[in-house]
């Protein structure tokens, strides 16, 4: 099909408006894999440019989502309204484990703001409302979810820990989502980082590189998703025919104060390291900072890469390199998977797993 130019609408509204009455049509039906970049470029004889700006809009109006690795469905059909919505509404739960008195929200979060915008922009191509709770889990003497569960169809979790918890999302037979969880269940849908992949290629980038002293500073030992990132490391390294040095692996938690603190003991050891993988992007800052405090060069002395590429990541001095995590895609996979659920669609559980990309920057 050759476009032909109007001075009234450009290339791009042109690729839009054929993809949206090939929807209309039921040519692309609900939940179906539309044609890749490459084949849409053939199609209609324009740039890969054109193509993504048109389907770019058709996923900000929620019409087409895109799931990394898989490629790009169809939400929805014309003006039609899926038979699932009831209450209009769905929960965002929010899992934070902290024994302060201080009270955490959404502001407070660095990782999770983005997951949850994810979540929102695929709602409301469905003319859904997302509410929002934050969840301590160290708290639960009453169900949080006892007054809230009857005025939403379904619920995403974010970043759950406790067992405890998974029998109070289950006990509302709803559907229900688990985002990147440190608790494992078959009874309902997860979307999950690829934690171990993301691992091996930061330590495989390290190692071609040059390094081989390579440590390891990790999030809490209670965390799947920390464990799993150890364990990319540990395979890395092995495959290398490295081993671990147990002196240079330490656990403690995810956030900018366990990084330097875990960096500072490490680089006062005799036998320190010559590079840091660093299980989440604050935990790898805390290090560049304590590392520098201490005279040293970040990557000279010491290479640095960390995990989630948080947007203060290219911000610090030198610009950190990471394992970057889609957080907005993660969102709109959960959305998918729990709407496919509340239509009625599916009635069995899927595990999903999005894969990470390696951003080299000047840290290592």
């Amino acid at each position: 099909m050759k476009l032909v130019k109007q001075n009234s609408e450009s290339y791009y509204k042109q690729v839009k408006r054929h993809l949206v009455q090939r929807i209309n049509s039921g040519e692309y039906s609900v939940d179906s894999l539309i044609p890749s970049e490459r084949e849409l470029c053939e199609l209609f004889s324009v740039s890969r440019t054109t193509i993504r700006k048109a389907a770019d809009e058709l996923v900000n109006e929620g019409r087409l989502i895109r799931i990394p690795g898989r490629g790009t469905y169809v939400t929805r059909q014309g003006n039609e309204h899926d038979n699932c919505l009831k209450t209009g509404n769905i929960l965002f739960a929010r899992c934070i484990h902290s024994e302060s008195n201080d009270s955490s929200t959404i502001s407070d979060d660095i990782f999770y703001p983005k997951v949850l915008h994810g979540v929102e922009q695929a709602a409301t191509g469905y003319e859904y409302n997302c509410m929002y709770k934050t969840v301590n889990e160290t708290r639960l003497e009453m169900n949080p979810l006892e007054q809230i569960s009857p005025s939403v169809d379904g619920i995403v979790c974010g970043e759950i820990h406790t067992e405890r918890f998974l029998q109070m999302l289950i006990s509302t037979d709803l559907p229900i989502v688990l985002v990147s969880p440190s608790v494992m269940t078959t009874r309902v849908d997860i979307v999950a980082i690829d934690n171990t992949g993301g691992a091996i290629s930061a330590v495989n980038h390290l190692m071609a590189t040059g390094r081989r002293a390579i440590a390891y500073l990790g999030g809490p030992s209670r965390s799947i998703p920390a464990l799993l990132r150890k364990r990319g490391y540990s395979e890395a390294l092995e495959s290398a025919g490295l081993t671990p040095n147990p002196r240079h692996v330490h656990s403690s938690g995810w956030r900018f104060e366990d990084g330097y603190n875990m960096a500072r003991d490490l680089m006062q050891q005799k036998d320190r390291p010559d590079a840091i993988f660093a299980s989440s992007d604050l935990i790898a800052i805390g290090a560049l900072t304590a590392i520098r405090e201490l005279g040293l060069d970040v990557p000279d002395d010491v290479a640095i890469i960390g995990f989630d590429d948080i947007d203060m990541a290219r911000e610090v001095k030198p610009p950190l390199t990471t394992v970057r995590v889609d957080k907005h895609a993660l969102g709109n996979v959960a959305f998918e998977l729990l709407r496919q659920t509340m239509s009625g669609g599916r009635d069995y559980a899927l595990h999903t797993t999005l894969p990470t990309k390696l951003v080299k920057r000047q840290t290592g």
